[in-house]
């Protein structure tokens, strides 16, 4: 047995530990009403055994995908947040993360927490069934009808992490969610940066025109906060309200309400040229050199690793665009307990993107906007 093995077992071990002890516990971080600094709902998260491999929930759902335990787990930790929640006996509204599989394994997974969230006596009119983008690739009919069933039942739909993936937009058109949550990655240092504000202004339009309500996630700092009260966002999630703690928010403490409804003036960063907005995207395209579909991921890694700025690489076999591979997916990906060791070697197609938008270059912005 190699070295890999050997964690994989020890780390399957620790999981099946967990589960039969039932070893999770819940912790809960806040959903702030930026209009009046009111507490709309809390996103319920789990954690693992203190001083655990798996206390830290990106590795124990990757340990469980991996161990294929992942239904169970995601099971138990709906469980877990809905028991620790139910004692509160709260009014606010619930938010819980649930994966695309589980998400359409619609007979055994969400049914089970309908009937645990009656037996508790829980509204599900109050819960939030928030879908998480862990998968590249998405069923959407089957998506799309789990969402339907959902809906029938009293649940609201949030998509999670807007702009994380590159099917989201697509998701968002399918499912027509409650909520949307802007990944933390287009909130972090919007303050400073022009197209993190004109990617979040275009979604806040598309919410306005979609029925949508929109959640910034990680919220840090005051100044994020007042560029994102200044786009009419209408919630906020985030370090500078509340981090995850087992207890609930009742109401936002007196200091951080008085910033959320201070009037302060925001000095947006500098605007895209409007000039640039009404052209075409040969002025904004820029060449990158291709991977070829068997680049080991070790290799793709690499070269995010040399070019710091660079988002994403284009895989192309003999000029045929086959898909992309985004920063963020494979950074995420290496990052987690045992990935880089399985995958490294692996070809980059597992990480791809392999339907991406493609268009002419010669295409107008405004035409774009409109697929």
């Amino acid at each position: 047995m190699d070295i890999t093995e050997n964690y994989l077992r020890t780390a399957f071990d620790e999981l099946d530990m967990i589960i039969a002890g039932r070893s999770l516990h819940a912790v809960f971080q806040p959903v702030i009403n930026l209009a009046n600094a009111e507490v709309l709902g809390h996103e319920g998260l789990v954690r693992g055994p203190h001083g655990s491999p798996l206390h830290f929930p990106l590795t124990l759902f990757e340990t469980a995908r991996n161990a294929n335990r992942l239904a169970v787990v995601e099971r138990l930790s709906s469980e877990v947040v809905l028991e620790a929640f139910g004692g509160f006996e709260s009014p606010s509204k619930l938010f819980i993360n649930v994966s695309p599989e589980s998400f359409t394994q619609f007979a055994t997974n969400i049914a089970a927490i309908l009937a645990y969230t009656h037996k508790l006596g829980l509204d599900p009119r109050t819960i939030v069934i928030e879908l998480t983008e862990s998968t590249p690739n998405f069923d959407y009919q089957l998506i799309k009808n789990a969402a339907g069933h959902y809906r029938k039942m009293g649940f609201e739909i949030a998509i999670d992490d807007l702009g994380e993936g590159f099917s989201s937009l697509r998701l968002w058109s399918e499912l027509h969610p409650d909520y949307v949550k802007i990944d933390k990655h287009f909130i972090q240092n919007i303050n400073n940066d022009s197209l993190k504000l004109e990617f979040v202004r275009s979604i806040q339009r598309i919410a306005e025109c979609s029925g949508a309500r929109v959640i910034a996630e990680g919220i840090e700092s005051q100044a994020q906060l007042s560029i994102v009260k200044d786009l009419k966002i209408a919630y906020g999630q985030g370090y500078l309200f509340a981090r995850p703690a087992p207890q609930l928010l009742p109401e936002v403490l007196p200091e951080v309400r008085e910033v959320i409804l201070s009037k302060r003036l925001s000095i947006f960063p500098s605007a895209v040229p409007s000039s640039r907005l009404m052209g075409n995207l040969s002025g904004l395209h820029e060449y990158l050199d291709p991977v070829a579909p068997e680049t080991t991921n070790d290799e793709v890694y690499a070269i995010f690793e040399a070019c710091p700025h660079l988002y994403s690489l284009p895989v192309v076999r003999q000029g045929t665009p086959l898909g992309l591979i985004s920063r963020y997916s494979i950074v995420d990906s290496f990052a987690r307990l045992y990935v880089r060791e399985l995958y490294g070697k692996k070809p980059c197609r597992l990480f791809m993107d392999s339907k991406p938008l493609i268009v002419e270059h010669d295409m107008g912005l405004h035409a774009l906007s409109d697929l």
